[in-house]
């Protein structure tokens, strides 16, 4: 027993193995339970996962019966989950499509986790486009199918929406009535529409794919313009209504308005849309309204009538200088006042008759009135007014009123109707017989005395009858007449014929008759006087009283007149010829008319011409320079009649009319047409001609040319705080500046308002700080010197000719004016 009995110290070393084995062991039970909290929160987030997807995920056996389900894809199906666990692939599937699944799914019948279309089916029976990713997967050692369907109803909306947008797209963009391209953000090409091929010439084969700017439909001149719209089209402002030139594919240039909008692609500017409309129509047009404005203008101010124009308001806009010579009242002093103040009304024409023409014109009728009106000094006229609207776009937006001066008119008309009283006293109590037939020879006019010739009491007892009939002895005699008449074109003189009396007896007479004509030209019949051939010393008393008046009526002429012979020898000259050339009769009687006596050197073959040309055609009528007896040229009107006694030419009467105030006048007027009236500056109109014929030289002589724009600053304030009649004086006196700064080549050109433009042949940017310099100077020294409340000055913009690289007309402009509009921000700013 005591051989058995085991020692202390081995019991020891057993008791410390046994206490090492039982903290393994207490080791082991820790690791364990720690690795079954691992997998329970593994477990936890896999089940918070598969619910939180919006997928459905399905764990099935390989034979399609589900296992496990999450709460997405219950509700994708319409069960809830219990009722899905269970449930096989074919119950979630059409009939067609559940026939021929297989009984067990391999991994050759999985999707090898790529999503792939399939079509699903609700619990209530409902069919919707599914994907699904499957996968066979191994869960605690057996073979498990794991599914992820997507549910793709709304996609598939969205790409229906997305393919009918595109079919609208593409509808929109081939049936624009524009001209339409779309390139991508490198400028490439995409796509352009039927118009463009009718408009450009190109097809889409050849354009598809090339770069815009590659210049097909560039011209030379505008390859960097288009560039810089390429770039800016990519904006999201894109481009609105530029103008400017294309190029068809015969080489054809053709104006054009583009505009185009950014394609934008998740927020980003994928390509442009331009849209290109052919304008040449509307420029066309709008040359033809340029040139109608002109041509109205030019009517209006050389009117010979007094013209004036208000707007519907009655405020008056424009009058014309034949205006302000009829009335006195200049453009300045009746701008902006209303017509109908009564600023040329007499007292007894009170407003009311001139607002009632003023209705009628502006109801679209033209009135014609005669009436009397007051001159600025108080004199009254008596006038025809002219009143017609001024129709713009369909609407009535003023009056035009002319007024013409018939003083003449009212003193012609009293004289006539003294004539026509002495015309009747003469047609009753001529000696001779004055008649008038019709075109069938019916006697339809006769004075007394013709009647009595014939034999009747009264002229009554005559008229209506045929001339044929009643009053030759033989109607042949009548066409002989009638024959003689028609080879001398209507027009006989002096023609004897026998004709008989109401008892028969023989009548001899002479005749001198002529064809009168009616309204539309035609021969109306023939009317005359006849004498009795006993009367002729009578006739030939007359015929001598005839020479006298003659003579009478060239002596007191207020025209010069002189009367030369067939071979134009100086027979006679009236005083006013003496007034106007210095010479007397006695002088150059007998001399010739072309021998230099009234012409300049370079007149004298002139005036052998004129005097052919009269006698050939019996005369004319002709402007030119003549010369005075002291040597001095003025312009005359000219005219030459040629003298012709029985049937044969005897020479001719020259009438002389000194124009040169006309001449001075029509200078005026032409100052006028080109020049502003305020600053003696050129006009736009005028301005813009010169601008452009300074480009085509500077291209042609290959030197630059400079072009200032100029702004006359708070001009504005000026005219609001001080009147117009300061705001006038800053624009005369600024003008006054320029004139006296700038050289005698630059040309200043007022365009309207406070703005100017400077041109400088063969100057270029390197010569502005010196022009700026001499302006800054001289506008320095007008403000020492005025002394005004404020100060004058300038904003200026520049912009540059180059004929190596050409500007148009308006690029030229418009570089200069926005220049000058940042120059005038940052004076404001610096304020």
């Amino acid at each position: 027993m005591k051989g058995k009995e085991k020692t202390k110290e081995q019991l020891m070393d057993e008791l410390v193995k046994l206490r090492q084995q039982i903290i393994e062991l207490q080791k082991s039970e820790i690791k364990h339970q720690q690795v079954e909290e691992t997998l329970g929160e593994n477990e936890e987030k896999y089940r918070t996962l598969v619910e939180m997807a919006t997928d459905a995920i399905f764990i099935e056996t390989v034979e399609g019966r589900i296992l496990e389900c999450n709460t997405a894809g219950a509700k994708m199906y319409g069960y809830t989950k219990e009722e899905m666990i269970g449930l096989t692939l074919a119950d979630l599937v059409p009939e067609e499509f559940a026939k021929i699944l297989p009984p067990v799914i391999t991994e050759k019948e999985t999707t090898h986790g790529i999503f792939l279309p399939r079509i699903s089916k609700k619990k209530d029976g409902s069919i919707f486009p599914t994907e699904i990713a499957s996968k066979i997967i191994n869960i605690a050692g057996k073979p498990r199918l794991i599914a992820y369907i997507r549910d793709i109803t709304k996609r598939k909306e969205t790409e229906k929406k997305l393919r009918k947008a595109r079919k609208m797209f593409a509808s929109l963009f081939n049936s624009n009535p524009e001209a339409a391209l779309y390139h991508d953000k490198d400028g490439r090409i995409i796509n352009i529409n039927s118009r463009f091929t009718e408009l450009f010439g190109y097809t889409p084969k050849e354009m598809i794919g090339k770069k815009i700017d590659e210049g097909m439909i560039y011209p030379e001149n505008k390859i960097e313009e288009g560039k810089r719209l390429t770039k800016d089209g990519l904006t999201f402002e894109g481009i609105s209504d530029h103008k400017t030139i294309r190029k068809k594919k015969d080489g054809t240039l053709v104006s054009v308005i583009i505009s185009t909008a950014p394609v934008i692609i998740d927020k980003k500017a994928q390509g442009t849309i331009g849209l290109y409309r052919d304008i040449t129509e509307r420029k066309k047009a709008e040359e033809a309204l340029g040139k109608s404005q002109q041509e109205f203008a030019a009517l209006f101010n050389n009117s010979p009538n007094a013209g004036l124009y208000h707007d519907k308001e009655g405020l008056i806009l424009n009058v014309n200088p034949r205006f302000t010579e009829l009335f006195g009242h200049t453009l300045e002093e009746l701008k902006g006042k209303n017509i109908n103040q009564g600023i040329i009304f007499p007292q007894d024409k009170i407003r009311e008759e001139s607002e009632k023409l003023t209705k009628l014109a502006l109801e679209g009728k033209v009135i014609e009135h005669e009436t009397i009106r007051k001159k600025k000094d108080g004199t009254l006229v008596p006038v025809i007014i002219s009143v017609s609207p001024v129709i713009i776009e369909g609407q009535s937006k003023g009056v035009i009123a002319f007024f013409q001066d018939i003083t003449k008119q009212k003193n012609m008309l009293e004289k006539l109707k003294e004539s026509e009283e002495k015309y009747r006293n003469l047609f009753e109590n001529i000696p001779g017989a004055y008649y008038r037939t019709d075109k069938d020879g019916n006697l339809i006019m006769i004075n007394p005395e013709g009647a009595k010739l014939f034999g009747y009491n009264s002229p009554e007892d005559i008229l209506r009858k045929s001339i044929s009939q009643h009053f030759y002895f033989a109607p042949k005699e009548r066409k002989k007449y009638l024959k003689e008449l028609e080879k001398n074109k209507g027009n006989l003189k002096d023609f004897e014929l026998t004709l008989k009396k109401k008892d028969g007896s023989p009548l001899v007479i002479s005749d001198s008759s002529h064809y009168y004509y009616n309204k539309e030209g035609k021969v109306a019949g023939v009317e005359g006087i006849f004498a009795d051939i006993t009367e002729r010393k009578k006739t030939r008393e007359e015929l001598r009283k005839s020479h006298q008046e003659f003579a009478s009526l060239f002596k007191s002429s207020p025209e010069a007149l002189v009367y030369v012979d067939e071979n134009t020898n100086i027979i006679n000259m009236n005083p006013r010829f003496t007034e106007l050339f210095g010479y007397t009769l006695e002088e150059i009687k007998g001399k010739n008319i072309n021998e230099g006596i009234i012409h300049p050197p370079g007149k004298i073959e002139e005036g052998k011409n004129l005097d052919k040309m009269a006698f050939s055609e019996g005369y004319f009528n002709y402007e030119t320079i003549r010369k005075k007896k002291d040597g001095t040229l003025f312009p005359v009107s000219i005219s030459g009649s040629t003298i012709i006694i029985d049937g044969k030419l005897k020479g001719m009467i020259g009438t002389y009319f000194d124009i040169t105030e006309r001449k001075k006048m029509e200078e005026e007027l032409e100052k006028l047409a080109h020049f502003d009236a305020l600053t003696g500056c050129c006009n736009r109109g005028y301005g813009m001609g010169l601008l452009e014929q300074q480009m085509k030289l500077a291209q042609r002589k290959k030197y630059p040319l400079l072009l200032a724009y100029i702004d006359i600053d708070r001009l504005k304030y000026i005219n609001d705080t001080f009147g117009h009649k300061e705001g006038d004086m800053v624009l005369k006196e600024g003008a006054k500046l320029f004139k006296s700064t700038l050289r005698e080549i630059d040309i200043i050109c007022r365009i309207g308002g406070d703005e100017f433009f400077f041109i400088f042949p063969d100057s270029s940017l390197d010569d502005a700080p010196l022009i700026r310099e001499r302006i800054n100077k001289n506008l320095e020294k007008l403000n020492q010197r005025l002394n005004l409340p404020y100060k004058i000055d300038f904003s200026i913009g520049l912009s540059h000719y180059s004929p190596s690289h050409p500007l148009s007309k308006e690029e030229l402009i418009k570089i200069a004016d926005d220049n000058m509009y940042i120059e005038k921000k940052k004076i404001k700013e610096g304020k």
